[in-house]
């Protein structure tokens, strides 16, 4: 992605300041003007169904750059488990990296 060469080690805020940076640029602006006539017409109801473009694009970046880096942690039940072929025992905390869980999708 573009926003690759130029985040730092804050790499959450800078790749949110550039995804809205984007978004500006690109046609978001023009879909908020045509979707509303008045500024007090924005709200939270009626803004996810008029913004679309928007919607998709702030989906995007959480998925990329999601807030949290990691899964609630979980722990295997009693006895062997299997995962991604390999076995687990029974009772160990097991933490995922959330880009694990779209790999498996």
């Amino acid at each position: 992605m573009l926003g690759e060469r130029y985040v730092s080690s804050k790499r959450r805020p800078s790749q949110l300041t550039l995804q809205l940076i984007l978004l500006i640029k690109l046609q978001v602006t023009e879909e908020v003007r045509t979707a509303f006539q008045a500024e007090s017409d924005i709200n939270f109801t009626t803004a996810p169904s008029r913004l679309t473009y928007m919607q998709a694009c702030l989906d995007e970046a959480l998925r990329l750059y999601p807030p949290a880096p990691f899964l609630s942690p979980r722990l295997t039940p009693p006895g062997i488990t299997e995962i991604a072929g390999h076995q687990v025992p029974g009772g160990v905390s097991l933490l995922f990296p959330i880009r694990s869980k779209e790999m498996l999708q």
